[in-house]
């Protein structure tokens, strides 16, 4: 973390992790963390707790099916606590319960840089109400 204020790095961690895209903070004060190439098996989603420095919650892959993106990749936790997950080499998206239950994947069968999911309401001009094109 660099303190613009200080000028300096004020806080800064390792972990199991190897090559981690896309950290986020999570409103429990842990890091969400897409860890590329961390684990043998492939990629994983980490969730960090920097007080105690455990990881209280990792997803490697549900059914025995792993996933692996040597690059790019993100986690999003949703507002319901499943988790949101892009598979950027193996063009893949799909979205996990915090029991690691795949609630929906879909395929695009290409590479995907990058893509969030947004609740109906955070995307209201896509609403019947929205004004036809012309």
């Amino acid at each position: 973390m660099l303190d613009p204020n200080q000028g300096r790095i004020v806080w800064a961690t390792r972990g199991p992790w190897l090559a981690q895209h896309d950290p986020q903070f999570l409103e429990n004060g842990r890091l969400l963390i897409f860890d590329n190439l961390g684990s043998p098996r492939g990629s994983r989603i980490l969730e960090y707790n920097p007080q105690d420095q455990t990881l209280p919650w990792s997803f490697p892959g549900a059914n025995g099916e792993t996933f692996f993106s040597r690059e790019r990749g993100m986690s999003q936790r949703l507002p319901n606590g499943n988790t949101f997950i892009v598979d950027s080499e193996g063009g893949k998206m799909f979205e996990i319960t915090p029991g690691e239950e795949v609630v929906w994947l879909h395929r695009i069968g290409c590479f995907i840089t990058t893509a969030r999911r947004y609740s109906p309401r955070e995307i209201a001009f896509l609403d019947e109400g929205f004004p036809p094109r012309p």
